[in-house]
């Protein structure tokens, strides 16, 4: 069991995170992180590079020091903070780097000696092994990230810092207290700026391991969506594949604890739908089978699997579709090993049911309504695992807290239409930026919290973000917090599950004392005055049971009724839409037919004009040099008797049989009254024909 010096610690540290997440009039999380970002910029370039170069370059220069792509992207473009950075979109990648004013202002910044320098001068003229530089660094870090004693004792110019006993070695002992000991004012004032920054330090980030945690932040079971897949192994890009990593990297963490899984269903659809890209990417290159892969990088557009196929074939004598996929299956296998990735094939319901089977196509059927771009298919898998979700939470879904289970998304649409839906706290569906900040804002934002904390106090770009007047603010609002650590733990938790903390915002430094004394006292109040209800209440409950017992019964017969009467209400709403579906189906229906006769009619009514035109000009404009018609007659007439009757025969004979023809085939037409019935109307015509003629 941890002792009370350990669980003072951790409210420190707690205390300085939420005092800062909470109080920007006075200092804020954005303000000290900015300092990072400044400090990475300069060391970095003086061009712009890519936001999410930025990110990895502070987790591996910062001591493991992680923040969100979002959390950078939010402090990069604060109106208040635009000026000192130059941004833009290049390709979908944010750009940025430094304002030119703001890198001058800081590279020619004062040269300060600091903590360190004191202390190596003192080791170099009082002949100290320089190894014992550590010792120091140990004790002035315990100092001033454990609790608010030290800082009291500076901000009453009181240097003497006791050096526990049970810590350091007699030898070690006389080492550090000789250093505070000596008459020094700029050597008092250096310390006095470390323990600022120190301040800002463990306000910016919770230790981990420390006491005070949230546990049940931790042990959560995340379950990634396909598409962080494909992000995370890069075929969306070299800039997603970035930012999903480091993310994976941050929940991946020995010490949160998360549990991080696929679905069978999920692997089913990233294997099906890598196989389907590859066959278009194999059809694409048949055209230019030989197209060089440099000239494709420089000035192709598009960043996906194409873009990574022609990356990874240049160089290569062998660069088979058949080689690519085993490349990337194997960076998908490699994912899941460095991860900790694990595929979950227990499935928390019956499959075959047919109830469950009827509530996922509902569910695929609402999301491809909502996203009318998404493929039904995947509509079913999304709704698949929204089912797989829900029944391994079971009731436990009342807030972050007691939840469990979620899936981690970049799918902005799927988010929205589960939040939409959900009347609960805790929506199934995150992004990966939501949960990330979460974590990282209140459990830990490192691996190794002393190695950030030397790393932070060694930047060039240090100089505090608070002034002395500020600093005794901080102080004072840190400090005021209760000293009761359950009742503490208890305001804590109640501020990350309220919407308490945005009343603190925008005020001016004495309020937010007022605000945070405010705060505790309320909550105080509140289980004072809970105490006194229930109590109360208590006195009550024998009477209202018996009130009970006597109205249950007729409340259940009410019950019964209502679900009568809804059933009937959707029985007939039922009836009511297989009613309008059977009208718009028969008028869809009776269209087609329409559209269907209407060219043979046309065609009909044609030739019987036609006919008509013919027997016409067998008696009217007969002496007329175009009437072909009667030129024919007199041709006939102009045989001999057996070629004339020849003659007669056939013509008379082809006029009436196309005379039948158009009646059988007018009549057929009419007797066609189903779309469906349309084929075989011309065999119809045909054999009443034959039947004529013989």
């Amino acid at each position: 069991m941890k002792n009370k010096d350990d669980l003072t610690t951790g409210l420190f540290r707690m205390s300085a995170l939420i005092y800062a997440n909470n109080n920007d009039g006075i200092i804020s999380s954005k303000q000290i992180c900015k300092k990072v970002i400044e400090d990475s910029l300069i060391k970095i370039s003086t061009t712009a590079i890519p936001l999410s170069e930025l990110m990895l370059y502070i987790q591996e220069n910062y001591g493991g020091l992680s923040f969100s792509y979002e959390e950078l992207e939010n402090i990069i473009d604060t109106p208040k903070y635009k000026e000192h950075f130059d941004s833009y979109i290049d390709n979908d990648i944010k750009m940025v780097s430094l304002n030119g004013k703001r890198r001058i202002t800081l590279e020619n910044l004062p040269k300060v000696k600091n903590l360190q320098t004191y202390i190596e001068e003192y080791i170099s003229n009082n002949g100290i092994d320089p190894n014992k530089i550590e010792i120091f660094r140990q004790f002035f870090y315990g100092v001033f990230t454990t609790n608010l004693s030290a800082y009291k004792k500076l901000l009453q110019e009181d240097y003497s810092i006791d050096v526990p006993e049970e810590s350091y070695s007699e030898e070690d002992r006389l080492l550090i207290n000789g250093f505070l000991n000596s008459e020094d004012p700029e050597k008092n004032k250096a310390i006095y700026n470390f323990a600022s920054s120190a301040l800002e330090f463990c306000m910016m980030t919770n230790k981990k391991n420390t006491t005070l945690e949230f546990n049940n932040l931790k042990n959560k079971n995340l379950y990634l969506d396909t598409n962080i897949i494909f992000r995370a192994i890069g075929l969306n890009g070299e800039d997603r594949k970035i930012r999903t990593r480091s993310f994976l990297r941050n929940i991946a963490r020995s010490n949160l604890q998360q549990h991080i899984f696929i679905t069978k269903k999920t692997e089913q659809e990233f294997r099906e739908t890598l196989s389907y890209q590859l066959e278009r990417l194999e059809d694409a290159l048949k055209p230019t089978p030989n197209v060089n892969p440099k000239v494709y990088n420089e000035f192709i557009t598009i960043d996906g699997i194409y873009k990574l196929y022609f990356k990874w074939k240049a160089g290569r004598s062998n660069s088979s579709i058949e080689l690519f996929k085993a490349h990337i299956l194997a960076s998908y296998e490699t994912l899941k090993e460095t991860y900790k990735i694990t595929k979950d094939s227990m499935v928390p319901f019956n499959e075959n049911n047919e109830t469950i089977k009827e509530n996922i196509s509902a569910y695929a059927s609402s999301i491809r309504k909502f996203d009318p771009e998404k493929q039904f298919i995947a509509s079913e898998i999304d709704a698949y695992n929204i089912m797989w979700i829900e029944y391994k939470r079971g009731d436990s879904n009342n807030d972050i807290f007691n939840t469990k289970d979620f899936i981690i998304s970049s799918d902005q649409a799927l988010r929205i239409w589960d939040y939409n839906r959900n009347s609960n706290e805790a929506p199934i569906v995150m992004l990966p930026s939501q949960w990330l900040s979460l974590i990282l804002r209140y459990l830990s934002r490192t691996d190794d919290d002393y190695k950030s904390f030397v790393c932070f106090l060694n930047m060039k770009v240090n100089s505090s973000v608070m002034s002395e007047e500020q600093l005794l603010y901080a102080i004072e609002g840190i400090s005021e917090t209760t000293s009761d650590i359950l009742q503490q733990k208890h305001l804590i938790t109640q501020l990350i599950k309220s919407d308490y903390q945005k009343k603190l915002c925008n005020l001016s430094s004495t309020e937010i004392i007022e605000k945070t004394k405010s705060f505790a006292q309320t909550e105080q109040d509140k289980i004072i005055n809970s105490l006194e209800k229930n109590k109360a209440q208590n006195e009550d409950n024998i009477s209202q049971l018996e009130e009970i017992n006597r109205t249950q019964s007729t409340e259940i017969e009410k019950l019964k009724t209502e679900k009568t009467e809804l059933q009937e209400s959707h029985k007939i709403e039922l009836e009511q839409k297989d009613s309008e579906i059977s009208r718009l189906e028969s008028t869809i229906e009776e269209q087609k037919l329409k559209n269907w006769k209407r060219p043979r009619f046309i065609f009909i009514l044609m030739v019987s004009i036609l006919l008509i035109a013919i027997l016409t000009l067998c008696f009217i404009y007969k002496s007329e040099n175009w009437n072909i018609i009667s030129k024919l007659i007199t041709w006939i007439d102009s045989l001999d008797d057996t070629q004339k009757e020849i003659a007669k025969s056939i013509t008379f004979g082809t006029y009436g049989i196309l005379v039948l023809l158009v009646a059988y085939s007018w009549v057929a037409l009419f007797s066609v009254k189903n779309y469906k019935n349309r084929k075989g109307w011309l065999k119809k015509v045909a054999i009443n024909l034959w039947n004529h003629i013989s």
